[in-house]
């Protein structure tokens, strides 16, 4: 008595829940279903345009490029919250964590309520109302398989329910990750293969996505990507975020599908912002208008936890390491008195200026040389591992320089000082993505050591 209203209320469930779980996913409307097992979804993604695939960073790229979980540098928690369409809401769990030499790995648990549906039987006579929604999960792996090349994959399953009928879908994604240099990836991910469904007269939606990012500055990272589906919808998406002071992401981003204008109400802008916390906690949002049909606002809570740290390998021993010297003192390395660390915040962004607090804790430390004549100063200037090899060596050689100088003006003789950069050639931790300059491993790299010996 219900079966048409049954179809109506299941091909309703699919577009706004589908809307909800795979925004970066669209269908052929009538000769496709169940586009539910891609739960896209997470703040940061979705208000830079889902143009994500090239990004693929922290666990969330379990939805859209699994390659990049061989990036994942400690464990990381997210839940992620949206309310959209009428009464529907979303709700989903990720956790990722790296595997030591064997990658990377993220799960998901997602649920979906699509609110309630006015029943009729096939004589249009009103019957009890009946609710749709959707369960999901996901299981997915990424590993580094050489330098700059990334390949992954995830399994995923999702039950739609509608009217005590349940439906059921298993697909899985492949990705690949190219990132030739620290500033610039590409990615690619197939999506949806089908390994079986419940769904006897339709099939799961299935496409290729194509994307990059890049990093033209370093608060700043750009990226695009685009969609392809056979004999389905194409679809182009832009996006950005602006990063001040490693505490603020602002974010925005545009999505174009074509040629379906019965899609138009997905082509839009979106925004968001997110919020460093603490070292461990990331709070994202993300305002994405639906045209006539209203509006989704998404919310991500993220905590990062033990940071895996290991040691990167060297191009050369420490004892074959050419130092760039700009005034060597030959003197035989003596007992250490005391080591002072300048860290990247007390210097002025991406520059080798002091700051303030910076010149605070070298006055004391002439006052001590000035009591001290028989000691000297080795001073060392390191970088982390985004930006080009040439661009590193200089900024490390220009900070330390800038000491050395601020040194002299207080009334140090240059002989005492010798000064070496070494770039990015010997982090003092494994920086497992070099792209994120916000990263425990790349504030910890970005240092100056001044070290007073006694002859």
């Amino acid at each position: 008595m219900k079966t048409k209203w049954l179809r109506i209320g299941l091909l309703s469930a699919a577009v706004f829940s589908g809307r909800v779980w795979a925004d970066e996913q669209t269908f052929s409307v009538g000769n496709k279903a169940a586009p539910l097992t891609q739960e896209g979804g997470t703040a940061r993604a979705m208000s830079m345009g889902s143009a994500y695939v090239g990004v693929a960073e922290g666990s969330e790229t379990l939805f859209w490029n699994p390659a990049g979980l061989g990036d994942l540098c400690g464990k990381e928690l997210g839940l992620h919250s949206t309310s959209s369409i009428g009464d529907t809401f979303q709700e989903t769990g990720v956790f990722g964590m790296p595997i030591g030499s064997l990658g990377g790995i993220a799960a998901s648990l997602n649920g979906v309520t699509n609110g309630s549906f006015e029943g009729r039987d096939q004589f249009g006579n009103q019957t009890a109302n009946y609710s749709a929604g959707d369960i999901g999960a996901n299981l997915g792996w990424g590993k580094k398989i050489v330098s700059g090349i990334s390949i992954g994959a995830a399994i995923k399953t999702n039950q739609q329910y509608l009217a005590g009928s349940t439906y059921s879908s298993y697909a899985t994604d492949l990705g690949l990750l190219w990132n030739p240099f620290s500033t610039f990836k590409v990615g690619a991910a197939y999506t949806n293969l089908n390994i079986g469904n419940s769904y006897s007269n339709y099939e799961l939606n299935s496409a290729w996505n194509i994307g990059l990012s890049y990093y033209p500055i370093k608060p700043l990272l750009l990226a695009v990507a685009g969609q392809m589906q056979p004999g389905g919808v194409n679809r182009m998406q832009f996006g950005g975020e602006y990063s001040v002071n490693s505490i603020i992401e602002l974010r925005g981003g545009y999505e174009f599908n074509y040629p379906n204008q019965d899609l138009s109400g997905m082509t839009d802008f979106t925004l968001g912002i997110g919020l460093t916390l603490t070292k461990h906690i990331q709070i994202d949002y993300a305002f994405v208008p639906e045209g006539a049909l209203g509006e989704e606002n998404r919310i991500g809570l993220i905590y990062k936890f033990g940071c895996e740290e290991k040691p990167a390998p060297m191009m050369k021993s420490e004892a074959n390491i050419e130092p760039k010297t700009l005034a060597v003192v030959e003197a035989p390395v003596a007992v250490e008195e005391k080591v002072i660390l300048l860290q990247d915040t007390h210097f002025d962004f991406d520059q080798s200026s002091l700051k303030p607090e910076a010149k605070t804790m070298l006055d004391t430390s002439i006052q001590t040389l000035k009591q001290n004549p028989g000691t000297f100063v080795r001073l060392a200037g390191y970088t982390s591992a985004e930006g080009t090899e040439e661009y590193n060596q200089k900024l490390s050689e220009r900070r330390a320089a800038s000491v050395r100088n601020y040194l002299i003006a207080g009334g140090i003789a240059p002989d005492r000082m010798t000064l070496i950069g070494y770039g990015e050639a010997r982090p003092a931790e494994h920086e497992a993505n070099p792209q994120d300059i916000n990263s425990v491993a790349a504030k910890a790299n970005m240092r100056t050591l001044f070290e007073i010996v006694i002859k």
